[in-house]
């Protein structure tokens, strides 16, 4: 019997034990991963643009080749950007793609702005704002950057051209229309409460993308007053 109670006593003074073991002490789990997920097919290709003067333009002369197998629509979108130290620049970009056949130009305003203001024509440019179409070949691309810079630093900026599509967008461009609205014409379904007009003689066509000026407005019911906005 005493031989029994010794073994349990034992045994509570070994769990014991344990239990303040496990509490007296701290796990330390140090986890390190790398992520590294990009568009599918997307390859990379590194461009060092050394800035040291206040302004200044560079070309980089068949960079990279684009081929398209059908008529497709392409886009030069930023991605991601970083910027390190203490700069202030305006980078602006230009892409131009060449095939045997067909030559095309993509306007990239403002593909990077820090500290200084960055002014751009007010309109959709088909490969840079909206999806362009290109026909189907073999692309050269040479890419032109401009910049205005100050400072010293870094920065880091993906840019990427990936797939476009088809799909109509609506963009926000501002408030009331400035000019007169007696010519547009209302959408059906407008009523005294909420209306959509829509200007359907400026219509402009590139590439085969067009755009329609429209200005929405409702009334707020709670203030007696017409809110209004302008898409494009």
């Amino acid at each position: 019997m005493k031989s029994t109670l010794l073994v349990l006593v034992l045994a509570c003074l070994v769990i014991a034990g344990a239990s303040i073991y496990i509490a007296g002490s701290y796990i330390l789990f140090n986890i390190h991963g790398v992520v590294n997920v990009t568009h599918a097919n997307m390859e990379t290709i590194d461009i060092k643009l050394n800035i040291t003067t206040p302004s200044g333009k560079e070309v980089f002369r068949d960079v990279a080749v684009l081929y398209i197998s059908n008529i497709s629509y392409i886009q030069f979108r930023v991605l991601s950007y970083r910027v390190t130290g203490d700069i202030k620049i305006v980078l602006n970009g230009e892409a131009v793609l060449k095939s045997e056949y067909k030559t095309y130009v993509v306007k990239m305003p403002c593909l990077l702005s820090v500290g200084i203001p960055c002014y751009r024509i007010q309109m959709l440019i088909p490969g840079y704002d909206m999806p362009m179409k290109i026909a189907a070949g073999s692309y050269n691309i040479t890419l032109v950057f401009s910049w205005r810079a100050s400072g010293r630093g870094e920065f880091n900026l993906k840019l990427g051209i990936v797939r476009g599509s088809e799909t109509a967008m609506i963009i926000p461009i501002g408030d009331r229309p400035s000019g007169s609205t007696s010519k547009w014409i209302y959408a059906k379904g407008s009523t005294k409460s909420y209306a959509l007009l829509i200007d359907k003689s400026i219509v402009g066509a590139v590439d085969g993308y067009g755009s329609i000026k429209a200005w929405a407005w409702l009334f707020n019911l709670m203030e007696i007053q017409p809110s209004y906005s302008s898409l494009d």
